[in-house]
């Protein structure tokens, strides 16, 4: 499974940390944007769960105040997309054999967003965060210097003087890794301190939304944004792994 081969891989970076000197740029708009199959590139190791019918469709309900508008929930965590489902099925039983939880990889929603847009359908995604995540997110700020607020958060280290993004080394390549479980990046901080303390200690984590993230790619073409690597939670690979083998096929097509 993709999903799987990416996250081992970036389980093993070689530790030589070092502060880059790139700054993040926000949401300016900007003529030109990220290739997509780039987006799809970084997007692609994110499992998250939709709920749908039999076929595979997302189900969706109406937004109130737009009825040609149809909302689809992409949740970052298994349970909640579970609880979810659980939820629905109180209120249509029929929906226990109509319906069912699917794995699908982030950078498929992606792709069917775009293709929405283009086709002007007035179908909306909105991403759940995982509910542990956002508590901790909100002992952060983001790059603005304002609170953390909504979305689902991403942890990056930068440097407190100059701004720089902290990136890692694999396979000579520099690549700035943001984190869906700040434990995880605490850990890499963790182990940064013991080999190179003179760097930890003037580092700090901020918070980025990943919707913010995933739309300064589609307006903005920049080299730090090539760089950067999305990590999912071991857990939740982990529980993507035990998905039955035809939503492992779903989670791997885009990469073609």
């Amino acid at each position: 499974m993709m999903i799987k081969r990416t996250f081992d891989r970036l389980t093993w970076f070689s530790l030589v940390a070092i502060l880059s000197f790139y700054i993040w740029l926000g949401l300016e708009q900007k003529s030109f944007a990220l290739p997509t199959e780039q987006i799809l590139k970084t997007l692609q190791p994110v499992p998250v769960y939709t709920i749908t019918d039999n076929q595979g469709s997302p189900l969706f309900t109406i937004e109130p105040d737009n009825k040609n508008r149809k909302i689809t929930p992409i949740f970052l965590d298994h349970n909640d997309a579970n609880n979810f489902f659980l939820g629905i099925q109180k209120q249509n039983p029929d929906l226990v054999t109509q319906a069912k939880v699917h794995l699908v990889s982030l950078a498929e929603v992606f792709r069917i967003s775009q293709l929405d847009q283009e086709k002007n359908n007035g179908f909306r995604f909105y991403y759940v965060p995982q509910e542990q995540q956002v508590k901790e997110a909100k002992k952060y700020t983001m790059d603005d210097g304002k609170p953390y607020t909504k979305g689902v958060p991403l942890f990056v280290a930068r440097g407190i003087e100059n701004l720089g993004f902290i990136s890692v080394q694999d396979n000579g390549e520099s690549l700035v890794p943001m984190f869906f479980d700040l434990t995880e990046l605490e850990h890499l901080l963790d182990r940064l301190k013991q080999e190179k303390p003179e760097i930890a200690n003037n580092l700090k984590i901020e918070v980025v939304p990943l919707e913010d993230l995933i739309n300064t790619m589609r307006v903005k073409d920049d080299e730090l944004l090539s760089k950067i690597v999305v990590i999912p939670s071991a857990e939740s690979v982990k529980v993507a792994q035990s998905f039955p083998s035809e939503s492992a096929v779903s989670v791997s097509k885009s990469d073609k």
